[in-house]
């Protein structure tokens, strides 16, 4: 474990579930060297779980172990356990032991943030989302004005805005089975695979995360948070219809038996009426063409010009002597 325990809130081996507020609301704090910085539930503590000792947001060195992601979180980035002091400018109190695994958890939507490689990252706390020009924020509280009232803002100019939160570090060891076994369906290999059977049918269906900004409808943040598994399947059994010893209920088998003598009848009368059509009807007619008294001239040279002629009686004369 960390070399610090003072700064271990945990442990979190229950899913935290904090108000719905906290997924959608965002507190502006001012502009830091053109970036406009906002912080998630900056000073709301009851956002995050309750640990063993008192939370302040205002400190990076704190972590729960061994602990979970609450609800509506996902692990973000896994923490180094190779830190090298001075590379950032800021040493921790404590470093990562080499036999603890600890990640990153940032509500769903938002990333981690990436100020330095991710082999010094041992104490990276913040989770952000970025936008770009022409996008909006919404639901944006800006202190300056105090109590003042939730706004848009729109992004101009070729700086991004950046949304930032404070984010959940987790640490366990092999050991911690309760983590041990939440982390195979958490992680993001394990929300990527994670498969559910459904008892009406024998098919196992691949889930698909969905992916939520964690802001309202109206935000269009650029954050790639990590999946939300969804609800599972509803698997409730269904109740078998009673039946008789041999398949069928005695309703059943009167049904088909009524049902044979309609279907009988119905052919007989039908095979009748189709004989007596075919007799009304007589044997069939056969065509037969004109007959003709005698045989047509039948010509036995060719011509060159056909000139028909009639057939007329022969006479013979004879000159006068």
């Amino acid at each position: 474990m960390p070399a610090s325990p003072s700064d271990n809130l945990g442990p979190l081996t229950t899913t935290f579930t904090g108000p719905s507020t906290c997924l959608a609301t965002t507190t502006w704090i001012g502009n830091v060297a053109g970036f406009y910085v906002a912080a998630f539930w900056e000073d709301v503590t009851e956002c995050y779980p309750t640990g063993t000792k008192t939370l302040n947001l205002h400190t990076g060195d704190r972590y729960w172990s061994p602990g979970i992601c609450p609800s509506g979180w996902t692990p973000a980035v896994s923490l180094a356990t190779d830190y090298k002091p001075g590379v950032s400018g800021y040493d921790p109190r404590w470093v990562i032991a080499s036999e603890t695994t600890a990640w990153l958890c940032c509500p769903s939507g938002l990333e981690a943030e990436d100020l330095w490689p991710s082999s010094y990252r041992a104490y990276t706390d913040n989770c952000r989302a970025k936008f770009t020009r022409g996008q909006t924020i919404t639901n944006v509280w800006n202190t300056a004005d105090p109590p003042g009232q939730f706004t848009s803002v729109e992004v101009t100019g070729t700086i991004p805005h950046t949304v930032l939160a404070k984010g959940i570090q987790i640490m366990w060891q092999s050991s911690d089975k309760v983590v041990v076994d939440w982390w195979s369906t958490a992680s993001p290999t394990g929300q990527a695979t994670a498969t559910s059977t459904s008892t009406r049918s024998s098919v196992t269906r691949t889930r698909t995360g969905t992916v939520s900004t964690g802001r309202q409808d109206g935000d269009k943040g650029e954050g790639t948070g990590g999946i939300v598994t969804p609800p599972p399947i509803n698997t409730g059994a269904v109740e078998p219809v009673p039946s008789s010893s041999d398949g069928l209920s005695t309703g059943a088998k009167a049904g088909v038996g009524v049902a044979a003598g309609i279907g009988a009848i119905g052919l007989a009368i039908g095979v009748y009426a189709l004989i007596r059509l075919l007799r009304a009807k007589g044997p069939p007619k056969t065509f037969r063409g004109p007959q003709h008294a005698q045989k047509p001239y039948k010509q036995e040279l060719p011509t060159a010009s056909n000139v028909p002629e009639m057939e007329v009686p022969r006479r013979v004369y004879e000159v006068p002597a």
